[in-house]
């Protein structure tokens, strides 16, 4: 049997506009990260995001973090042993 370990988060989604004007959605921690994300002595070492279609708007950011900050109760990442 595959051994395996779930953590979970709570994020604040926000749009962002790359230096090539490409949007993006970052994944700003509420009140912990995941643990895989951080170094020891919990500073960050990492953050989470996603790229968005080429073509999709600054404002179009905005508006699919603030869907996700409406119906995304939280992240998790399982990882296998």
């Amino acid at each position: 049997m595959v051994e395996s370990e779930t953590h979970k988060a709570r994020y604040m989604f926000k749009g962002k506009e790359g230096m090539n004007r490409d949007a993006w959605i970052a994944f700003e921690p509420w009140d912990k990260d995941l643990p895989m994300l951080q170094e020891s002595g919990g500073k960050h070492n990492a953050f989470l995001g996603f790229d968005l279609k080429e073509g999709t708007t600054y404002e179009q950011a905005r508006e699919v973090a603030q869907y996700l900050n409406d119906h995304v109760a939280e992240v998790k990442c399982t990882v296998f042993k």
